[in-house]
């Protein structure tokens, strides 16, 4: 692999081959405890890496909050993973990847809670997002689809009810144009 880690120490990769989520950092643990037993991380190398905490954190998006646990605590450990498996069972979510992005869905309804940017081929989560993050298109309503859905709701009121009501009910205002 052939990436740039400097700039990754804020970041949560996502790794499908990681059992647990781990971390080097124990500021990043908010909740924790000392690891029970000797317990150890084998890593592609076969290299063993001793655990010393584990605990649990929160990744803040700008729509969602994802609480982490067991997090373990590897000192020797160079960046934060975040293991896919053990986020998509606690999270109750779904992970899709492409060339570029990824997406975090609810299984259900499938709304979309993140999307993250492919970075030198890893695919990270900052530890700290910026809430000035546009939210997700899935959160926007025109007022189009809202006339739309209340207008069926309603048994086909016609457009001067549907006008005074809408007006009454949300702080769009409705123009009729005519084609």
């Amino acid at each position: 692999m052939v990436a740039q880690f400097s700039d990754m120490i804020d970041q949560w990769i996502t790794d499908t081959d990681a059992t647990h989520h781990m971390t080097s950092d124990l500021s990043n643990l908010s909740l924790k405890s000392e690891h029970p037993g000797m317990d150890a991380v084998v890593v592609g190398n076969g290299m063993k890496l001793s655990i010393s905490f584990i605990g649990s954190s929160s990744i803040h998006t700008p729509h969602s909050s994802f609480l982490l646990k067991h997090i373990l605590h590897v000192p020797s450990l160079k960046h934060n993973l975040l293991s896919v498996q053990q986020f998509a069972r606690d999270k109750k979510v779904s992970l899709t990847f492409d060339a570029n992005h990824f997406l975090i869905k609810e299984n259900l309804p499938g709304q979309a809670l993140y999307k993250g940017m492919s970075n030198n081929g890893l695919y990270t989560l900052p530890r700290h997002l910026s809430l000035t993050s546009p939210p997700p298109k899935d959160h926007f309503t025109t007022a189009i689809s809202l006339t739309s859905s209340w207008h069926c709701r309603l048994g086909h009121p016609s457009s001067v009810t549907l006008q005074t009501l809408l007006s009454q009910l949300s702080p769009f205002s409705i123009s009729r144009t005519n084609p």
